[in-house]
């Protein structure tokens, strides 16, 4: 799950295993704050290692969900062929997911749908997984001393 917050992004997972009663069903939760020049994004959406980011300005931003960083930016530009000023005039678009395909996400505003993917979504998973992994130990390590 990914939700807006005044504080940032506040992502997990849903453990639909666990059954601690009263207890969060949330695991690997965290906030990733709001970079100053992007703001508060007016969508999000999720794919297996991205969270996707929409700003008011159309720029589309990229967030690994491991390394918790911008990887890829695109700014989207609507003025499309046989389309009327008005089209391209109401308000910003909205990130759709498509549940039947988690790494689909497309890009709808008015009349327009444009389809978002990463290049290669899951290319650099694996690095920032092996480093996550190597500072587990350090970071235990501090905190017992």
């Amino acid at each position: 799950i990914a939700v807006r917050t005044a504080a940032g992004i506040y992502y997990g997972t849903i453990d639909r295993a666990q059954t601690v009663a009263g207890g969060s069903r949330i695991v690997d939760s965290g906030i990733l704050p709001y970079s100053e020049r992007s703001g508060i994004p007016v969508s999000l959406a999720l794919t297996p290692h991205h969270i996707i980011t929409l700003s008011e300005s159309n720029e589309v931003r990229f967030l690994n969900r491991v390394a918790q960083k911008v990887i890829q930016k695109e700014k989207v530009d609507w003025v499309a062929s046989g389309a009327s000023l008005d089209d391209n005039l109401m308000g910003t678009g909205e990130l759709l997911m498509d549940v039947r395909r988690p790494d689909q996400v497309w890009l709808r505003k008015a009349r327009s749908l444009v389809h978002i993917s990463s290049s290669q979504e899951d290319r650099d998973v694996w690095k920032y997984m092996l480093v996550k992994s190597l500072e587990m130990p350090t970071r235990k390590s501090k905190s017992t001393q």
